[in-house]
């Protein structure tokens, strides 16, 4: 999906972009200046960058909870707790997430015993 969205914003930059230089490219109906084509899709991209960036931060605590679990398959206890405290200490919504904090936090705690081993 966060592909998509970066698609949507490059297109509508270059829409922007395109309609400031010659309106006439970029705009259908009646009215054809650059004040138009500044609202329609300068707003627009304002709105993809928006959505870009809630998108990167639950891609961001998703990436981290995979780092964390893929160097525990391999054995890197030290990198995977600091991972899971990463994800904990910023955590903030269940809802959110594919997984819930209680088994993120259970996946800490069976770590912190591993490394003590």
């Amino acid at each position: 999906m966060y592909k998509w969205v970066n698609i949507f914003k490059i297109t509508f930059f270059t829409l922007l972009v395109l309609g400031l230089i010659k309106p006439k490219l970029v705009m259908w109906g009646k009215t054809k200046d650059r004040i138009k084509v500044l609202q329609i899709y300068g707003l627009a991209l304002l709105f993809f960058i928006t959505i870009s960036g809630i998108l990167a931060q639950e891609s961001t605590m998703n990436n981290m909870i995979l780092k964390a679990r893929h160097d525990v398959k391999n054995n890197n206890y030290k990198r995977a707790v600091s991972y899971y405290e990463k994800a904990i200490k910023k955590w903030d919504n269940d809802d959110r997430y594919s997984f819930t904090k209680k088994e993120i936090e259970q996946e800490y705690i069976n770590v912190k015993k591993k490394l003590r081993e």
